[in-house]
C-alpha cells in the first residue's frame, strides 16, 4: 500500500569482489548498489519491476524481476454540486474519484445510507418535498475510504403566472392599473417591466392578508407582502402607505390603486394579486408591460400588456392679442408639448395658407389683417387649438363724410360738417385757407335721444355730454359752460344751421364734427377743411369753399 516501506534483497555467490546495481523497469537506480534495496515510503510512481545486476572481474548475472504493486486508497477529485430542483424533475448527484480498483460507493441522505446506491452517481427520477436534505457519498476499496463534501438538495415549485395583466388604451392624464399574480415556492422576487426593462422600484403591491375584524362601513384593511398596511374604500380604491429606507432614514410614501368596486364587495379576491399603477399617463408611459416572478427554482413572466396613450398636444403658451400700428412688423407665437407636432394658423376660423410653424408673422399689417387668430397644433393623437388672439390694426382716421361747398348771404348762418372713423380718441381741427381756426364754434354730436323727441324738437347730446336740440328748420341749439376769463364760467348759447334735411334724420348728425359761422361776412369767404387726428396719425378732409354773395 502506498506509504509503506518496501525492501528488495538477494543472495549471490562468486569470486570476490561482487558488485550490485539495482534497476527499476530496466533502468539503473542511482545509489542502489548493495545486496538489498529499500523504499522507505512508497508512492504511486514506485509501482514497477525491480531487478539487480551482480558482477565481478569474471562476468555478471541478472536476477529475476520482482514486481512492486501499490494499492491506492480512494480520492474524490470532483465533488457533487448543490441543487435547487422543481417538484417532479430529475436530480442527479455525481462524483469523480480515483484509487485502486475495485471502488465501491454508498450515498447517504442526512447521514443515513440510501439502499442500492453503489455508483459514482445517484439519480432521483421524480423529486418531491421528501427529498429535501443533505447528501454525501463514501468511496471505498481495500486500501481505504473517502467521503465527499455535503451537498444540499432543495425541492420546490418554480413561479407560475396565473393572472395576466390586460392591455389598455388611455387618453393622456388617465390612470391604468395592471394586475397580475404568481404562485410558487417562497421566497419569490416580483418585478414589473416595461419594454423588457425592470421598472425601478416597481415590484408592485402584493396583498397577502385581509383583516376582516377591522372592517368599517367605509374601509377594509389588509397587509401587503412588505407588512405595510393597506385599505380599500367603497369606490374600490386600494391605498397603501409604503415605508422605505434610504441613507439610514425612513421614508413614507402613499400609493393608490383603482382596483374597482368588485374588490370592495369581494375583499378576499385581492389576496395574492399584484398591482402596478400608471397614474396620469403621458405619451412616455406607452409601451409593453410584463410581470416577472423569480425564485431559486426558476422564473415565469406574464404575457405582455400593451399600454397605448393618446396624447394630443398640450398648449403651454397661447398667442396673445396684439394692437399694432399699420405697416409695423408683428407676429404671433405658440408653444406646445407632445410628439410629432404640426401647426396650422387660422384667421377667423379659416386656415392661413403656408402658416405652419410656431410663429406666424405679418410683415406689414393693414386694415384687412385685423381679426381673430389661433393656431391648431396636431399630432397622431388629435388636434388642440390655442385660445383666440385678437389682432387690432391701428390706422389713422378715415374721412367718411367731407364738408361741402356753401354759398351764403352776408349776415347769414352756415355750417360745415365732417365725419371720420378710426381708433379713438379722434380730435378735430378746422382750418381756413390752410391755417388753424383758433377756438372755432364746433360741436361733435355723439347721441340721438329719440325717446325725448317731440313735434317741436329732436334731442341729442354732444361728446361733452351737453344737451342739444334740433328744430324743424334744421337749426341745432346747444348751451354749454365756458370759461369767462376771470376764473369763473358762463353759459354760452350756440346755434348751428345744419339744414332741414337733418330734421327728418337727426341720427345722421351722430359722429359729425360741425363747425358753425353765424353772421357771415365777406372776410369769412375762403377754403375750409378739417384735420382729423388720433394717436396713429392725421387725415385731412377735402376742402369746401365758402362763397359770400
Amino acid at each position: 500500500m502506498a506509504g509503506n516501506s518496501v525492501t528488495f534483497s538477494l543472495t549471490a555467490t562468486g569470486t570476490a569482489v561482487l558488485t550490485y546495481q539495482w534497476q527499476k523497469d530496466g533502468v539503473d537506480i542511482s545509489g542502489a548498489n548493495s545486496s538489498s534495496y529499500n523504499i522507505a515510503s512508497t508512492v504511486r510512481t514506485d509501482a514497477a519491476t525491480y531487478r539487480c545486476v551482480i558482477g565481478n572481474g569474471f562476468g555478471s548475472a541478472t536476477s529475476n524481476g520482482a514486481a512492486l504493486t501499490l494499492g491506492i486508497a480512494p480520492l474524490i477529485t470532483t465533488e457533487p454540486l448543490d441543487s435547487n430542483s422543481t417538484v417532479g424533475s430529475t436530480v442527479t448527484f455525481s462524483i469523480v474519484s480515483e484509487g485502486t480498483a475495485t471502488l465501491s460507493y454508498e450515498w447517504k441522505k442526512d447521514g443515513v445510507a440510501i439502499a442500492d446506491t453503489n455508483s459514482s452517481s445517484y439519480t432521483i427520477s421524480r423529486a418531491d418535498l421528501t427529498h429535501i436534505g443533505n447528501y454525501t457519498v463514501v468511496a471505498s476499496n481495500l486500501y481505504g475510504t473517502d467521503t465527499s463534501r455535503t451537498t444540499a438538495l432543495d425541492v420546490g415549485y418554480a413561479p407560475t403566472i396565473y393572472a395576466q395583466p390586460e392591455s389598455g388604451n388611455l387618453n393622456a392624464g388617465e390612470n391604468k392599473l395592471f394586475i397580475s399574480a404568481a404562485e410558487g415556492s417562497e421566497t419569490m422576487t416580483l418585478q414589473w417591466q416595461k419594454n423588457g426593462v425592470d421598472i425601478s422600484g416597481a415590484k408592485g403591491a402584493k396583498i397577502v392578508r385581509y383583516y376582516k375584524q377591522y372592517d368599517s362601513a367605509e374601509l377594509k384593511w389588509y397587509k401587503d407582502s412588505d407588512n405595510n398596511w393597506c385599505y380599500t374604500t367603497r369606490e374600490g380604491v386600494l391605498n397603501r402607505q409604503k415605508i422605505s429606507s434610504s441613507g439610514g432614514k425612513f421614508q413614507v410614501s402613499n400609493e393608490s390603486y383603482n382596483c374597482g368596486v368588485v374588490y370592495w364587495n369581494n375583499p378576499w379576491q385581492l389576496l395574492g394579486l399584484n398591482f402596478y399603477a400608471v397614474n396620469g399617463a403621458q405619451s412616455s408611459d406607452a409601451g409593453s408591460y410584463t410581470f416577472k416572478a423569480v425564485n431559486r427554482f426558476g422564473s415565469d413572466a406574464s404575457r405582455a400588456a400593451v399600454l397605448t396613450v393618446k396624447s394630443p398636444p398640450v398648449i403651454t403658451t397661447h398667442p396673445a392679442g396684439r394692437s399694432v400700428i399699420a405697416g409695423n412688423l408683428m407676429w404671433f407665437t405658440v408653444a406646445a408639448s407632445g410628439t410629432g407636432l404640426s401647426y396650422q394658423w387660422q384667421k377667423n376660423g379659416a386656415n392661413i395658407e403656408d402658416a405652419n410653424s410656431t410663429t406666424y408673422t405679418i410683415a406689414s399689417p393693414a386694415a384687412g389683417d385685423a381679426g381673430t387668430y389661433r393656431c391648431v397644433v396636431s399630432n397622431t393623437h388629435g388636434d388642440t387649438p390655442t385660445s383666440d388672439a385678437k389682432l387690432v390694426v391701428l390706422l389713422p382716421p378715415t374721412i367718411t363724410i367731407n364738408p361741402v361747398n356753401v354759398s351764403a348771404s352776408s349776415g347769414g348762418n352756415i355750417t360745415f360738417s365732417v365725419a371720420a372713423s378710426g381708433p379713438a380718441p379722434l380730435t378735430y381741427q378746422w382750418q381756413k385757407d390752410g391755417a388753424n381756426i383758433v377756438s372755432p364754434q364746433n360741436v361733435m354730436i355723439s347721441q340721438h335721444l329719440q325717446k325725448f323727441d317731440s313735434a317741436q324738437y329732436k334731442w341729442l347730446k354732444d361728446a361733452e355730454g351737453n344737451w342739444c336740440r334740433l328744430n324743424s328748420d334744421g337749426n341745432l341749439y346747444r348751451q354749454r359752460l365756458v370759461a369767462n376769463g376771470t376764473g369763473g364760467v358762463r353759459i354760452q348759447a350756440e346755434t348751428y344751421n345744419c339744414g332741414v334735411a337733418f330734421w327728418g334724420n337727426p341720427g345722421a348728425l351722430v359722429g359729425r364734427s360741425i363747425y358753425a359761422i353765424n353772421g357771415v361776412a365777406s372776410g369769412d369767404a375762403g377754403s375750409y377743411k378739417c384735420i382729423v387726428s388720433n394717436t396713429i396719425g392725421s387725415t385731412s378732409s377735402t376742402a369746401a369753399t365758402l362763397t359770400i354773395e
